[in-house]
């Protein structure tokens, strides 16, 4: 009773804790708090298991401990260090304990109860972003803003980046709120819009498309109104894009845009001059298109992976032979990635691959067979909470197409929470 207890307060704690990114103090850029009170429910799991380990469990370890392994056989390879190692060994191990960790909360938490905690903090959420809203463009209390982003996560940024160290990851957190919008009232709906178009994310933006379509073809709605509906809110977006143009326009006599309308004009040129469309994108997008593509040319040369640490030293050698590296040679990003050695795919699913090879790919297709199972499960016999819980996995699974850190706790929350709910239903089904 007490380790139940225990375990529901971190629950609690690691949920409420989810908007913060990034601890200041961290030399990482993805260090969320939450990954303490999670990788504390973990190491009651492994107390408390009793033989009750699923497969899925056990396939997560296995493939972590081989991570492990290849990262420490691979320490005398390119002079990588024990220091190097074991910073990539860490986040592969606390995004296993958060897994792990939220296995065992979902075996006594209810899912109402769960969505109860999000909406709350997501209310605290909107409100203080409504609040950021303001000071960003109005000035009033633009110093208290910028004391509590420094203190959270050391930046202050020009964009609403709520609780988080970038305007991207504040869209990235909305996303993952939205299924709760459908119970909350029109007033915090508006809010909601309002914040994640003041973040001015392309990235949040794609992972919300992305994921809803894959959420409707998923639970078998039809695929022609689908693609009409994509039809339509695409069109949609490029009027209102093309409007925006306008105005940038207008604007850039000036010299003094914001680097998220530059983008825009970027877009725009790339159909006029005579060069490709990843030449003309601005750097960050460069990046997050060409990253997992190199990764998964860098980490053909190793079939039984890279382990947790050696890929950047490849992605350097490679940058020589890499498609467009002339290109990358003038991204500031790329550089700085070359430079300090910390390049990384980009892409959670790119890496598993990269870390594990072969061992990695088969992790991840098994993954991947055992949550399309029980989604089909759930859209059957799940009730319309335990649906959205559904959409909330795929749009991180969406979000993970540009996210690669393994200990993404964002994912292995409503993960966790599925295959409960997947089990819950084959134990009401056959006992």
């Amino acid at each position: 009773m007490i380790r139940v207890r225990l375990a529901s307060w971190l629950g609690l704690l690691a949920i409420a804790l989810l908007p913060i990114f990034k601890m200041s103090i961290v030399p990482v850029s993805y260090s969320p708090p939450t990954l303490i009170p999670a990788a504390l429910l973990g190491l009651i799991f492994f107390l408390n298991s009793r033989g009750r380990i699923e497969r899925t469990d056990v396939a997560t370890i296995c493939f972590v401990l081989y991570v492990v392994l290849i990262s420490f056989i691979l320490l005398g390879v390119k002079n990588i260090g024990v220091e190097r190692v074991l910073r990539g060994v860490l986040p592969v191990l606390a995004g296993m304990a958060s897994f792990l960790g939220f296995r065992y909360y979902f075996r006594f938490a209810l899912i109402d109860r769960y969505f109860g905690v999000l909406r709350s903090v997501l209310k605290i959420v909107l409100a203080y972003g409504v609040f950021e809203v303001v000071a960003l463009y109005t000035g009033i209390g633009g110093v208290f803003r910028d004391a509590l982003a420094l203190a959270l996560s050391g930046n202050a940024g020009s964009r609403v980046q709520l609780f988080t160290s970038e305007a991207s990851w504040a869209s990235l957190y909305l996303v993952f709120a939205f299924p709760l919008l459908s119970r909350m009232s029109w007033i915090y709906r508006g809010m909601w819009v309002l914040l994640f178009a003041a973040t001015f994310s392309l990235y949040g933006f794609a992972t919300l498309v992305i994921g809803l379509i894959g959420y409707r073809l998923l639970m078998g709605r039809s695929v022609t109104k689908t693609i009409i509906q994509v039809v339509v809110i695409g069109a949609g977006t490029l009027l209102v894009v093309y409007a925006v143009k306008l105005v940038v326009a207008n604007l850039a006599s000036s010299g003094d845009l914001p680097y998220y309308l530059t983008r825009i004009i970027k877009l725009d040129e790339a159909s006029t001059v005579e060069t490709s469309l990843l030449e003309s994108l601005d750097g960050s997008v460069f990046v997050r298109i060409m990253y997992p593509v190199y990764a998964i040319l860098v980490s053909l040369s190793y079939p039984l992976g890279m382990g947790a640490a050696l890929y950047p030293y490849g992605f350097n050698e490679a940058m020589s032979w890499l498609p467009l590296n002339h290109v990358a040679y003038s991204n500031f990003e790329i550089m700085g990635d070359i430079s300090s050695i910390s390049a990384d795919p980009r892409n959670l699913y790119v890496s598993i691959y990269v870390m594990g090879g072969l061992v990695g790919l088969a992790y991840l297709i098994f993954m991947l067979n055992r949550v399309y199972r029980d989604f089909s499960l759930i859209k059957r016999f799940g009730s319309p909470t335990e649906r959205l819980v559904v959409l909330q996995l795929i749009l991180m699974g969406a979000a993970c197409l540009q996210f690669g850190s393994f200990a993404f706790v964002l994912l292995w929350i409503p993960l966790a929470a599925v295959l409960s709910i997947a089990k819950g239903i084959r134990v009401a089904r056959h006992g």
